[in-house]
């Protein structure tokens, strides 16, 4: 999305790939559960903020078993999951997990999602691999933390 299509859409977008750790294996109904409820946590805060959620909120999961992807693009509708774990249990794996909302600027988007992670912390370790945000510049740069 190129910086004067986000001004224009008065939008905000940011995108993080992280790697996980779950000690013990996370049941993967349980899983599948958690990773819907990081983007209601999405929406919820949008709306904590007295916006209303209007974009796209997304995670793409790999495991060694199987993946998952679920969006979000309306609290009202809930989470749209796609679900191809073929283990009983999800230990580890990685996840690309990224916002586009209007109304919020690139660095609340960046806060909100990395709020919404934090509700994982107590079930798995999560490492930020990279992230991504656009710049006043127009281009996009990649940083690895």
């Amino acid at each position: 999305m190129s910086e004067d299509t986000k001004k224009m859409a008065d939008t905000g977008a940011h995108g993080m790939k992280l790697t996980f750790h779950a000690h013990p294996p996370i049941p993967s109904d349980e899983f599948v559960s958690l990773m819907e409820g990081l983007l209601v946590s999405v929406g919820d805060k949008v709306n904590e903020m007295g916006k209303v959620l209007i974009g796209h909120a997304k995670t793409f999961i790999t495991t060694p078993f199987g993946t998952l992807k679920v969006n979000l693009i309306d609290t009202d509708l809930g989470a749209e999951t796609l679900n191809r774990l073929s283990s009983p249990a999800v230990e580890e794996g990685e996840m690309k997990f990224m916002c586009v909302l209007m109304g919020l600027s690139d660095h609340e988007v960046e806060e909100i999602m990395e709020e919404s992670l934090e509700g994982l912390n107590d079930r798995m370790e999560i490492e930020v691999e990279e992230h991504e945000h656009q710049h006043e510049h127009q281009h996009e740069h990649e940083h690895q933390q």
